[in-house]
């Protein structure tokens, strides 16, 4: 098992990311622009509350939400 892989497992979505996650997958967040905020949201909340070390774990966590939210819709 790869490093990188390993703490991607390890990395926990904080709450309220997981809420929009959800509000966008169950369509409680709909349109556009709505869904184009709350992403943008999501991942302010996932680097400022990051605990990693490298500005290259900070894209990889930023990345593993990207790819949540792509995979709403």
């Amino acid at each position: 098992m790869s490093i990188r892989f390993f703490r991607i497992m390890e990395f926990k979505l904080p709450p309220e990311v997981v809420d929009i996650i959800n509000g966008i997958s169950s369509m409680q967040i709909r349109g556009a622009s709505k869904i184009a905020e709350a992403g943008i949201k999501a991942l302010s909340i996932v680097a400022e509350n990051s605990k990693v070390e490298s500005p290259e774990e900070v894209f990889e966590e930023l990345d593993y939400v990207a790819q949540k939210l792509l995979a709403t819709r």
